[in-house]
This record gives C-alpha cells, structure tokens and sequence, in this order.
C-alpha cells in the first residue's frame, strides 16, 4: 500500500546483501537458487490487513515455497521485535528459509535447523538470545531436540525459547565443524539422504551425541554468566523467570520420583 512505500524502496536497498548472506550460508550457487525461485515476491503487509490478522501478533513475516517462485509475506510494523529487530534481519531470514529449501532439494530438514540457519543469517546474536537460552537450560537442561520442533507451535514464550535454543544449536555445529558444516548437510539431503545421516557423513557425529554433548557444553557457568554480566533491571526480571523456571522443574523432578517409586 501506499504507505509503506518508504519501506518497499528499503526492501529494495536491502535485497542485494540479504540474498548473498542467505545463499552463502546455505552453500548454494546464488544464480541458481535465484533462478530457481524466481520471481521472490515480497508482499508488505500493514497492521489490520488480512494477513496480519491471520498471524499470530509476534510473527514479524515468513516465507512460502511451492515448487515455483518464492513469496515472502513482511509485517514492517513488527521488524522491531524478537528475534530479528530490524527489517534486514527479518528479511533475510526469511530468505534464508526460501533458500534452505531449494538447497536441500525440497527435502525434508527439521525445524530447529532451519530456523537456526535463518537465526544465523538474520543477525549477530546477542544478549537478549543467551538470556533466553539460559533460561531455557535451567527450565529443562534435557530437552529433546526432537520436542523443539514442537515448541515452534507453542505460545510466544515457547517460541522465542526455541528460536534462541535453534540459534545456539546451529552456532554450536558451526563451531564444531566450521561455518559451511550446514550446508553440507543440506547438500546430503539434497543428494537423497536422511537428514540424521546427512549430519552424520558432515560432522563424523550421531545427532544423539551431538546433542547430549551440547547439553553437557551448557555448564553451570554457562548458563549463569549472560545473567550476571546483565544490566541491574534485566537481572531482576530473568532472576524472577529463572526462580519460576526452578520451581516448576523441582515439580517436574518430583512428579517423576514419584511415579518411579510407585512403579
């Protein structure tokens, strides 16, 4: 609409760098992805719109892939917010996703992947992410990678938990096993294999053993220094989640002695 004309003219500015940082992490030939997807239609859509409505309020956009060109639906009056904060970051994500995609052949790749290739792309990680991943580890130091998946369905909690925990999973292999780790696991998918014995051939590492190492990585430490290093006011708030955090996983912890003790 008209008065997002401001913000189609960025889009425009932004496109360029947005679509080499997703296709370089994706380790696809940028002509051929684009090729591929052509043409990526952006669609800006205002608070009120239908779309928007349709929406849950903290989707700030995303992307959909058929087997022709890309579409990627933006919310501008919600770039600001977790976790992209800015347009560019949105925008690449979600180009990041149209990318993954195609990268992978149209096959199959788990959520968590995904969206933490796109966390990767979208921007630098910063405070807000540890915090939210500490607490996400004290909440449940177990979570399977397998159940992530689901949180991405959850309410906005759930779901800026799992975008951090994705984030961080995806950072962890790339530190692992270097920055293209990713997209020679997609390639893998690409060729036909699974995505567990993609990562498998990539990393020399079941994904079983690549998550209990990541869990066992987050130690105490760990999981305390983004809260301690925090401002005085974002200390109060995360010590007060984090006190709500404990309780409920003493629950958790109690309830299962006490099924074990019956059993």
């Amino acid at each position: 609409p008209p008065a997002l004309a401001a913000t189609a003219r960025e889009i425009e500015r932004l496109a360029p760098e947005a679509i080499a940082g997703a296709a370089a992490l994706v380790g696809g030939d940028t002509g051929a992805l684009l090729a591929e997807l052509q043409p990526i239609t952006v669609v800006l859509a205002p608070e009120g719109s239908a779309a928007a409505r349709a929406a849950a309020p903290w989707i700030a956009g995303y992307a959909r892939d058929g087997r022709g060109p890309g579409l990627i639906v933006l919310f501008p009056a919600r770039a600001d917010r977790y976790p992209d904060f800015g347009l560019g970051a949105v925008l690449r994500h979600e180009l990041t996703h149209l990318f993954v995609s195609r990268a992978a052949g149209n096959g199959d790749v788990p959520r968590w992947f995904n969206e933490g290739l796109a966390m990767a792309v979208g921007r630098e990680v910063g405070l807000g992410d540890r915090a939210r991943v500490a607490l996400a580890v004290i909440d449940d130091s177990t979570l399977p990678i397998a159940r992530l998946d689901a949180a991405f369905s959850g309410g906005e909690g759930q779901v800026h938990s799992a975008y951090a925990l994705a984030g961080d999973l995806v950072r962890e292999l790339m530190a692992r096993h270097g920055r293209d780790s990713g997209a020679r696991i997609l390639a893998g998918v690409a060729r036909g294999e699974r995505f567990r014995d993609a990562f498998f051939a990539v990393t020399g590492e079941r994904l079983t053993d690549f998550e209990t190492r990541y869990w066992e990585h987050r130690t105490f430490v760990d999981r305390w220094i983004p809260v301690i290093s925090s401002s005085v006011l974002l200390w109060g708030g995360i010590s007060l989640l984090a006190l709500a955090a404990i309780r409920r996983r003493r629950a958790r912890d109690a309830e299962r002695l006490a099924r074990w003790g019956v059993e």
